[in-house]
């Protein structure tokens, strides 16, 4: 599905209630059919549910302590393992890059105690994507901000966490990567001015 497919089946979407509905229900169903033939670990802990039509209420919860010390086992793709990831999120230079030339990497902050490592396939990217355009983006965006960016020559500016390979960090990086003409500064050139406020 094309990213300009994705884009009007969220605005279909998010204009009929019923439809948005159904939608949840299939996805819902969706991801937990693959979580369970594609990851050990969501294989083992869905084996209770049975056949019935999946509900949030009635899928147990889980920890981010319990994903990272079963990495290998709740990952859906075998070709990913925690120390590849590792070591792919270890390096600066990499984030933002496709790893294993097909997933966005990056990681939680740690706050609660165990940072997590998290990958998001192009798929997935494109959704978010097309959320923020659809959704979030007109409910943030007015005249006012159109005015106050046209009085400033069309140029915004953002402020990242950096120097790992954190969810915004990671996805600016991305976008930079694939559009280098639409920055003139790379987050890693940034990082160099708020790593020492963000540790």
């Amino acid at each position: 599905m094309s990213r300009m497919a994705i884009a009007v089946d969220v605005w279909r979407a998010g204009r009929q209630e019923t439809l948005v509905r159904r939608k949840q229900h299939q996805r819902l169903a969706s991801l937990v059919e693959h979580a369970r033939q594609r990851s050990r670990y969501y294989a083992e802990l869905y084996a209770s549910l049975g056949s019935a039509q999946p509900s949030l209420q009635r899928l147990p919860v889980v920890q981010k302590s319990d994903l990272m010390a079963r990495f290998d086992d709740w990952v859906t793709d075998p070709e990913v393992t925690r120390p590849a990831v590792e070591r792919f999120a270890a390096d600066p230079n990499n984030i933002g890059g496709s790893f294993l030339g097909k997933y966005l990497v990056f990681t939680t902050s740690g706050t609660t105690g165990v940072p997590a490592l998290l990958l998001q396939d192009e798929l997935t990217i494109a959704v978010l994507e097309a959320f923020s355009v659809v959704r979030v983006a007109p409910k943030m965006i007015n005249r006012q901000v159109i005015a106050a960016v046209l009085r400033g020559g069309g140029r915004t500016a953002a402020v990242w966490a950096t120097g790992r390979a954190f969810g915004g960090a990671s996805l600016v990086s991305r976008q930079i990567r694939q559009r280098p003409f639409s920055s003139q500064a790379h987050p890693a050139v940034l990082g160099a001015h708020t790593r020492g406020a963000t540790r």
